[in-house]
C-alpha cells in the first residue's frame, strides 16, 4: 500500500507521466518515436522522420506540424485534412517505424532512486544497475514491479541470479519497488559485550538481539533475562531460549528495552572452622553448603560440628548434619545479610601416659570418652588384662577398667596405663602445684609436669631442666609436646627432679596504658599488640588505638630500630591479620594527643627499656 501512495504522489506531482499502454492504437508519439508517413501515389510527399524533441515535423506542402501526444489515427486525419487543400482525396496512412526509448522509475533501495530510460527488452536487473545497484542487505531485500493499475511479484533474488522468468521485461512507465525488511529499535542492557539501542528487523527474537549485542558475557548458565515493553515487565526463559526451545526465543517488539542479567548477589559472613572464614558475596539463592564451599570447606572432624544463621537479632538453628547428608530441606537457603555460625565441638586437652604407641597430650572433643584419649594416643602397648588404667582429676586419682567407654575425660584429666610400676618426681619451677607425684614408669617430664597441675602462663617450656642425683642431666624442649605435637620427651627415673623455669622473653608496653612496664611472654603461645595492651591494663580514653607503634629490632649502637605502625581500630572491626604476633624485646609505644608519634624522639627511652628487657 506504501508504495501506491507514493506514485500517486508523484502522479499528482507531475513528476511520473501518465502511464502508456502498449503500442497500438492508443499509442502517443513522443520524442524520438521514428514514423513512417505513405501518401498513395505521391512518393513526393511519402517519408520517414524521427520526432524531435520539441515534436514539429516539416511535412511536405503542409508545413510543421506538432505531432507529440497524438496518436496514429490523428495524424493521419491531421495530415488527410491538409492535404486535401492540394490534393483529391489523398489516401495517407501513419504507421510507427521504430519505438522510442522505454522510461521507466526505481524508487526504494538502490543507490540512486529515480526516472531511468533503457533499451526496448531491458529487464529488472539492467534498470537497477542504472540505478546504481541495491544498498543495504541485498539478501534480504524484495521487490515489486507497478505496471499500470496492476502490481506484479517480483522474486528479486532470482531474478539477480538470472532466472528470466522472474528477471521481467522493463516496460514504459514500469516503477520497480526495491524494499527493505522493516525495522525497529531494541536497546539491549546488561550483560552483553556490546550494550545499547540497535535497529533490528521487526519480528526480531531474543537470540537474534543477543548476537547483535555481541553475545552474553559471564555464566552463561547463571543469566537471566527481562523485557521491559512500554509500563510491562515481560519475563523471558533465556535459559531455555539458549537451549534452543523455539517458544522461549520469543519475538521483540519496536521500543523494547531486554535486560539482560546475574543473579543479584548477596552478602554473607562465614564464621567458624572454616578455611577462610569472613564475608563472601555469593548469588542469590545460594544454601549453607553452597557458602561452606566457598569459604574454603569446613576444618577439622566434621561429624559432631552444628551451625547457626543469625539473621538480625533472630538466631536460627540449621541441621548440619543432615545437610551434609544430603537432605535439601537441611541445607537451608541464605538471605542477604545472614551470618553464618560453624560450631565445632569444645576441644579439651587430656594428657595420656605408660602402656601406650604414642605417650602424651592429646586433643580431644567434649564428652569423649576414656576409650577416645587411649586410641587418639595410639592405643595400649600390652594386652589389656595385664594392665591398670588410672584417671588423675584435679589432684584426685581414680581406678577405671579399661575399655570402660562410659567413662567421659574432662579438660587436663590425665590417664595412666600401666602395669602399677611408678617412679616418685618431683616438680618444681614455674608450674601450679609444685611437689611430688608418682608417675608411671616410662613417662616423660611433660606428664609430670600435667600431674603438678600444668604450667603458669608464662614458662620456658623450651629449658625444661632434668636433675639427677642433684646435678642437671639434660634439658628437654617441651614446646611440641604442650601444642600437642609428638616431641622428645625421654623417660624419667626414680628421684628425677623436673624444673621449669620462668621465660626469659619479654615485651615492654609504654605511653598511654593504665599500667606501663615490662611483661613476660609465653613461648609456646604467640601474643599479639592486643595482648599487650591487655597486659598492661588496657589503654587510657585518650590513646590514639590508629597509631599504635611496634619497636622493633634496636641497635644501641646505631640508635636505629623497625618502626610497625600498627591500627587498633581495625583490628576491632575483624581484621585480625593487622593484630600482628610480637617478639622477645619488642617495644609497644601507644600515643595519645592528635600528633603522629616521633620515631626518633622514642629510640632513647626504647634503647633505656631494651636494657631492662
Amino acid at each position: 500500500m506504501k508504495h501506491y501512495l507514493v506514485i500517486l504522489l508523484l502522479l499528482l506531482c507531475g513528476v511520473l507521466p501518465a502511464l502508456a499502454a502498449d503500442p497500438g492504437e492508443g499509442y502517443l508519439l513522443a520524442a524520438q518515436d521514428k514514423i513512417t508517413v505513405t501518401v498513395l501515389k505521391h512518393p513526393e510527399l511519402s517519408g520517414t522522420y524521427t520526432v524531435p524533441p520539441d515534436g514539429l515535423i516539416d511535412f511536405s506542402r503542409v508545413g510543421q506540424v506538432n505531432v507529440i501526444g497524438k496518436t496514429m489515427a490523428q495524424l493521419s486525419a491531421m495530415l488527410v485534412a491538409e492535404w486535401t487543400k492540394v490534393l483529391v482525396a489523398p489516401d495517407v496512412s501513419v504507421v510507427l517505424a521504430e519505438q522510442r526509448l522505454r522510461n521507466a522509475y526505481v524508487l526504494g533501495s538502490v543507490a540512486k532512486p529515480g526516472q531511468y530510460t533503457v533499451d526496448r527488452g531491458a529487464r529488472i536487473t539492467e534498470l537497477v544497475a542504472a540505478a546504481g545497484d541495491l544498498t543495504g542487505d541485498r539478501e534480504r531485500l524484495t521487490a515489486s514491479l507497478v505496471r499500470g493499475k496492476e502490481t506484479l511479484p517480483v522474486d528479486l533474488q532470482k531474478a539477480i541470479a538470472g532466472d528470466p522468468n522472474a528477471n521481467l521485461e522493463i516496460q514504459e512507465g514500469d516503477v520497480l519497488w526495491v524494499q527493505a525488511p522493516a525495522l525497529m529499535t531494541v536497546v539491549i542492557a546488561g550483560q552483553v559485550k556490546t550494550p545499547g539501542p540497535y535497529r533490528m528487523e521487526l519480528g526480531s527474537r531474543l537470540l537474534d538481539a543477543l548476537a547483535k549485542a555481541g553475545d552474553p558475557v559471564g555464566a552463561r548458565e547463571k543469566l537471566s533475562a527481562t523485557i521491559m515493553r512500554a509500563n510491562a515487565t515481560v519475563p523471558a526463559d533465556l535459559q531455555q531460549a539458549l537451549a534452543g526451545t523455539a517458544a522461549a526465543n520469543m519475538p521483540l517488539q519496536d521500543g523494547d528495552l531486554l535486560m539482560i542479567q546475574l543473579p543479584p548477589m548477596y552478602t554473607i559472613v562465614v564464621a567458624g572452622p572454616v578455611k577462610t572464614p569472613g564475608p563472601l558475596k555469593v548469588e542469590k539463592g545460594s544454601r549453607v553448603l553452597d557458602v561452606v564451599a566457598m569459604a574454603g570447606d569446613l576444618v577439622g572432624s566434621r561429624e559432631r560440628m552444628t551451625a547457626k544463621i543469625l539473621r538480625g537479632a533472630t538466631e536460627i538453628p540449621v541441621k548440619l548434619q543432615a545437610a551434609l547428608a544430603g537432605d535439601r530441606d537441611a541445607n537451608m537457603a541464605l538471605e542477604d545479610g545472614d551470618t553464618l555460625v560453624i560450631q565445632a565441638p569444645p576441644q579439651i586437652t587430656v594428657t595420656v601416659m605408660g602402656q601406650v604407641k604414642y605417650p602424651g597430650m592429646v586433643k580431644l572433643d567434649e564428652g569423649s570418652t576414656l576409650v577416645n584419649a587411649i586410641t587418639s594416643a595410639g592405643d595400649v602397648m600390652d594386652r589389656p588384662e595385664r594392665l591398670h588404667v588410672k584417671l588423675w582429676r584435679g589432684g584426685q586419682v581414680s581406678e577405671v577398667a579399661y575399655g570402660d567407654n562410659a567413662v567421659t575425660v574432662q579438660d587436663k584429666d590425665v590417664v595412666s596405663v600401666d602395669r602399677e610400676t611408678t617412679v616418685r618426681i618431683y616438680v618444681s619451677g614455674h608450674v601450679k602445684t609444685p611437689g611430688a607425684f608418682d608417675v608411671v614408669e616410662g613417662g616423660g617430664a611433660w606428664a609430670a609436669i600435667t600431674m603438678a597441675g600444668g604450667p603458669l602462663a608464662t614458662p620456658a617450656l623450651g629449658q625444661v631442666a632434668i636433675k639427677r642425683g642433684g646435678q642437671t642431666v639434660q634439658r628437654v624442649n617441651l614446646s611440641g609436646v604442650a601444642k600437642g605435637e609428638v616431641s622428645e620427651d625421654p623417660p624419667l627415673q626414680n628421684g628425677d627432679e623436673v624444673i621449669v623455669p620462668e621465660s626469659t622473653a619479654k615485651i615492654a608496653v609504654c605511653g598511654a596504658v593504665m599500667k606501663a612496664g615490662v611483661f613476660a611472654i609465653s613461648e609456646t603461645d604467640p601474643t599479639t599488640v592486643i595482648d599487650a595492651i591487655g597486659l598492661a591494663g588496657g589503654a587510657l580514653p585518650k590513646a590514639r588505638m590508629d597509631r599504635v607503634v611496634v619497636i622493633r629490632d634496636i641497635n644501641p649502637a646505631t640508635n636505629k630500630a623497625t618502626p610497625i605502625k600498627v591500627n587498633i581500630n581495625d583490628i576491632v572491626k575483624g581484621h585480625m591479620e593487622k593484630n600482628i604476633v610480637l617478639q622477645p624485646k619488642d617495644i609497644i609505644y601507644i600515643p595519645q594527643g592528635g600528633l603522629d608519634p616521633d620515631i626518633k624522639a622514642l629510640l632513647s627511652p626504647a634503647v633505656v627499656l631494651l636494657g631492662l628487657l
